[in-house]
C-alpha cells in the first residue's frame, strides 16, 4: 500500500496538473492501539508520507498537485491528526427533505421518460432521510433491477 502511494505521488508529480484523492482517510488515521501495537501497521508509514506532502518535502510549491482526502466520519476524534494536514475542510451535508423529493422526481423521470403523477415522492423523501444523493440513486435503480428480475 505504501509503494502504491509512492507510485501515485511520483506519477502526479510527473503528469502535472494532478489531483490525488485519498478516500476513507479515517482508515489511515484511526489506528486502534492494543498493548503498544497498532492494528494497522501500514498507517504510521502512510501518515508520515502524508505529513511530508503537507510540508512540501516531496515536491516544490511550484508543482501543480492537489491532495484531496474524503471521510465518512468528519467528527471522529481520531481524525484530529489528519485535520492538521489539510488546508481547507469542506463539509457536504446530506440533502434535505425538499432536495430528496426533487432528486427522486428527476431520477424517476430520467429513467421512465415522463413524470409519474401518483407516485408517493413525499414518502420516498421521508424514508430516505440520512441518505446521500448517490444512495437515493442506488436505492431507486437497485429496486428497479430487482423488479426486472422477478
Amino acid at each position: 500500500m505504501v509503494k502504491l502511494l509512492w507510485s501515485v505521488i511520483i506519477c502526479a508529480k510527473e503528469f502535472q496538473p494532478s489531483i490525488i484523492l485519498i478516500d476513507d482517510i479515517e482508515t489511515i488515521f484511526s489506528g486502534v492501539k492494543t498493548k503498544k501495537k497498532e492494528v494497522n501497521s501500514i498507517a504510521p508509514r502512510m501518515k508520515k508520507i502524508i505529513a511530508d506532502l503537507k510540508k512540501n518535502k516531496l515536491w516544490s510549491k511550484s508543482d501543480r498537485v492537489a491532495v484531496i482526502a474524503c471521510t465518512n466520519k468528519p467528527y471522529d476524534a481520531a481524525l484530529k491528526e489528519s485535520k492538521k494536514l489539510f488546508d481547507k475542510k469542506i463539509y457536504f451535508p446530506f440533502p434535505n427533505y425538499a432536495s430528496r423529493k426533487e432528486l427522486a422526481k428527476s431520477l424517476i423521470e430520467s429513467k421512465v421518460g415522463k413524470q409519474i403523477i401518483d407516485f408517493p415522492y413525499e414518502t420516498l423523501a421521508h424514508v430516505t432521510e440520512g441518505f446521500t444523493a448517490g444512495s437515493v440513486h442506488l436505492l431507486l435503480f437497485s429496486s428497479n433491477n430487482a423488479c426486472k428480475k422477478s
